[in-house]
């Protein structure tokens, strides 16, 4: 696919500005011409995220407050992101498994008794309109439809139970909350993406394309991925999403584990909007 066909199919208004270049090159500089070809984002300003990564209020490392400190510093806006259930975790009669098991879930029944709360406590406490936003947000493994975590507009949202990824798309249908995955391109059946279960629309108008897990725009492009999850697979990847005809935009977060969000080189999130408000933000 080739780069005018990949920004086609996006739709997402930050590649195409990206690509202002090739769109005005035989346009007079700030002619009308060149203002009806591309809109001028002289309103718009550049703020940078991080809306994927974890610290030790699940499984992680790092304080809470020390990770919302850190985003403070060198972000605009965070969600700080719990891991808050598995629906299909697999081993059940291994008991080679025994272990991953009570490592994940023993992680899940400290954020239900008291963690969860907590976290949205302080998520309020460092959320500023107009100096820093924090949002509410957590993750869902899947090994069927591939890892995901849904983000929500609202700073009172609740943790929502699920038994499956597109049970907590049903869900969430009427609520301001964006479902998305990521760490795309790993095996399909071993919490890669099923693009199958792809839904077109608000609720999933992005997904997470880099990460620290490394790039998922396809399976020998830059950045292979380096996590013990396994290599990259076609099937998941961003441009087998757009070979089926889908339209999404594409973000990039860290998915970072030590409490530190926005590290270098593991992925951000840059959103144009008018102004640093919950709602300027949201509706970039």
């Amino acid at each position: 696919m080739n780069r005018r066909s990949f920004l086609k199919n996006t739709g997402w208004s930050f590649l195409g500005l990206a690509a202002s270049g090739s769109l005005l090159h035989s346009c007079v500089a700030s002619s009308k011409e060149a203002k009806k070809r591309m809109p001028g984002a002289s309103n718009l300003k550049l703020y940078w995220g991080d809306l994927h990564n974890h610290c030790n209020l699940t499984y992680g490392h790092g304080d809470m407050r020390d990770a919302f400190d850190a985003a403070k510093g060198q972000l605009d806006f965070v969600s700080v992101t719990p891991h808050a259930m598995w629906p299909d975790i697999p081993g059940a009669d291994d008991p080679r498994l025994k272990w991953v098991i009570d490592y994940h879930t023993g992680a899940f029944k400290r954020l239900r008794e008291g963690g969860y709360e907590k976290y949205v406590a302080m998520t309020n406490e460092y959320n500023k309109e107009g100096e820093f936003l924090a949002f509410i947000g957590y993750e869902a493994h899947s090994m069927e439809h591939g890892d995901h975590v849904a983000l929500n507009y609202d700073l009172d949202a609740p943790l929502v139970e699920c038994t499956s990824i597109e049970d907590w798309k049903r869900k969430a249908k009427g609520h301001k909350v964006f479902i998305t995955p990521h760490h795309m391109g790993y095996q399909g059946g071993f919490r890669g993406y099923n693009w199958k279960c792809f839904t077109e629309g608000d609720q999933t108008p992005f997904v997470e394309m880099y990460s620290r897990h490394g790039l998922a725009e396809s399976d020998q492009g830059d950045y292979p991925y380096l996590h013990d999850m396994g290599p990259r697979q076609w099937e998941g990847t961003v441009q087998y999403g757009l070979e089926q005809g889908h339209k999404f935009g594409i973000m990039a977060s860290t998915d970072q584990h030590s409490g530190y969000p926005g590290s270098y080189g593991d992925g951000r999130i840059g959103v144009l909007a008018p102004s640093l408000t919950r709602n300027a933000v949201w509706e970039a």
